[in-house]
């Protein structure tokens, strides 16, 4: 569960430790053998952005088992008992200091159907849009605003996307193991693996080995990644209309109910104004970068 989450917002071990404030053996030791205590999921489930579904309430998990205990009318010492665990392992569990396989244990009596929730992915339209294609609008304005036809890299293509590249890399070449040896590169990935594209873009632009990228985003700002790797490195558009996108089988889907931003890493200062004149939008200048908190 910890692992897969932190592969796919594309961090490493030691990033996920040192935002969670833990030693890279005891995540190791997470991820791998389920070994720690409440308190470390906790934070390493706040550094992750974690939610789970299949238990009542907000909050921590072990606060929502010990509602749901109250909310049955159970007794400590009858959950315990179902549980297979002592009265005292269940009371440090209710106090946010027990071990995560205490925590288990009582999960399948009070609440089996708990899981983490899927990855977040735009839903409409009446569908799940995970994937969705640069519509021919949207690509031809950003084609002209970089002055380059064919462009040498979508790391994230599709054989009926408009996007003309040299090197497309398709979901079954996984761009995110590849590297992005490119002048120019187009990202639009799947909602789902967002941030572990935005991860890769930067690794491989600090690397020198991607030259400049247009990236098409979802305006998720919240997330880590939107301020620890583009902010401060590249300049942001965010985009004032709503944007349309093309389906898997080349068929335009309704305007999508949310915002997106433009990234470019690299660039030049008049692509940057040929962007925004196709895109009416504000600008977040690269090297303006402040922080608070």
């Amino acid at each position: 569960m910890v692992r897969d989450a932190r592969k796919s917002q594309g961090m490493t071990l030691s990033e996920l430790a040192s935002r969670s404030s833990c030693s890279v053996s005891s995540l190791f030791e997470l991820e791998t053998n389920g070994l720690g205590t409440v308190a470390l999921l906790k934070r390493v489930v706040k550094a992750l952005d974690l939610k789970f579904v299949g238990l009542p309430g907000h909050g921590p998990v072990f606060e929502r088992l010990r509602l749901r205990r109250e909310y049955l009318g159970l007794a400590k010492s009858e959950v315990a008992a179902k549980a297979g665990v002592s009265p005292d392992a269940l009371a440090c569990l209710e106090r946010g200091e027990a071990r995560i396989a205490t925590m288990e244990r009582v999960a399948k009596r009070l609440a089996p159907k708990l899981r983490p929730r899927a990855p977040e992915i735009s839903r409409y339209g009446g569908g799940v849009r995970n994937e969705r294609l640069t519509d021919h609008g949207v690509w031809e304005r950003i084609e002209k605003a970089i002055g380059v036809s064919p462009i040498d890299l979508d790391p994230c293509g599709h054989v009926l996307s408009p996007v003309r590249a040299k090197r497309r890399y398709s979901v079954e070449d996984d761009g995110l193991k590849q590297q992005w040896v490119a002048d120019w590169a187009y990202v639009n990935p799947p909602y789902a693996f967002t941030a572990a594209f935005i991860t890769k873009a930067v690794a491989e632009w600090q690397a020198d080995r991607l030259k400049n990228a247009i990236l098409l985003l979802p305006s998720n700002t919240q997330l880590a990644v939107f301020h620890d790797k583009l902010v401060g490195n590249a300049d942001i558009l965010l985009l004032r209309s709503r944007l349309q996108f093309l389906d898997e089988t080349g068929q335009r889907l309704g305007k999508i109910p949310f915002g997106h931003y433009i990234a470019m890493l690299g660039g030049s200062g008049e692509i940057l104004d040929r962007l925004m004149a196709g895109f009416p939008s504000v600008h977040l200048p690269k090297d303006a970068r402040r922080t608070s908190g």
